[in-house]
């Protein structure tokens, strides 16, 4: 039975899609699987799609080790170019931006294979049986061993990960940034009655989803409240609250507390806060 690569990439396509919500909505084994599934072996194999699309450029044994082998070169990238972005480098940035290079890649795979005459376009042929070892020529043997080892390897990896709990310290992380999103500027001096604004951002490290609410004090007297939605593990929220101080004084201290839901006592210890002078 032959396959084309035009079956292929809007399978590819499609899989990605589909992988994409099970990645945020999941945790655990699960995610694992699915992320190894979508991160180590697609972008690799699309890109080939792309640079080489010819049949006959390579192997399929070639074609199958090296797609390993180029998203393993191509996703750390990725994650480089997103660690310096707002974003910053998480499951939830490096995936969708990875799954965006998946269908770019497709894209021009499909478009360069369409320019190629119909029997020089990637196939792929199945047969049912295996080969047996002697028929396969030394550069075929060595890439094969090395596709079991990966595979192995990968098998491994997610079987530890499913198995072996999650011993690490939960915690969350909670700060405050002036409206440029620095620590440099926050509001120093306010007439009365209007209001005041700076940034607050949280990151959900408890292994499990939790939801957030942020109350703000000044001179120990709750202003205002912020709630935020459900945050599953490793992701983050940031975003500009406001509040009006009540009454006028110089250097009232502002307080911000981090409350989990339904608990009733403060998550930090001691507050976030700086000096406003209302006038």
């Amino acid at each position: 039975m032959n396959i084309s690569n035009r079956q292929i990439l809007p399978a590819i396509t499609l899989i990605a899609l589909i992988l994409l919500p099970i990645v945020y909505l999941t945790t655990g084994g699960v995610r694992i699987t699915v992320s190894l599934i979508t991160i180590l072996f697609v972008p690799g194999y699309t890109l080939l799609a792309a640079l080489f699309p010819k049949r006959g450029a390579m192997t399929t044994s070639e074609r199958l080790v090296l797609s390993l082998g180029l998203s393993l070169a191509v996703v750390p990238v990725i994650g480089l170019v997103m660690h310096v972005t707002p974003l910053g480098l998480t499951i939830y940035s490096v995936l969708p931006a990875t799954v965006a290079f998946v269908f770019i890649t497709v894209a021009i795979a499909w478009y360069r294979d369409s320019r190629l005459p119909a029997r020089e376009r990637l196939a792929f042929s199945i047969r049912l049986r295996l080969p047996k070892w002697r028929e396969l020529g030394k550069i075929e043997r060595i890439l094969s061993i090395t596709f079991c080892l990966i595979l192995l390897i990968l098998a491994g990896v997610v079987t530890y990960a499913a198995v072996t709990p999650n011993t690490g310290e939960s915690y969350t992380e909670f700060y405050i940034l002036d409206t440029s999103g620095t620590t440099e500027h926050y509001p120093e001096t306010v007439a009365y009655g209007d209001p005041v604004s700076i940034l607050a951002g949280i990151t959900n490290r408890e292994a499990t989803a939790t939801g957030y609410f942020v109350e703000i004090r000044i001179n120990g007297v709750p202003v205002s409240t912020q709630e935020i939605d459900k945050l599953v593990q490793g992701q983050k929220w940031q975003n500009e609250i406001s509040f009006i101080p009540p009454e006028r004084g110089e250097a009232q201290k502002v307080e911000l507390w981090l409350y989990k839901e339904s608990e009733t006592q403060p998550y930090n210890k001691d507050p976030l806060f700086f000096y406003i002078d209302v006038s």
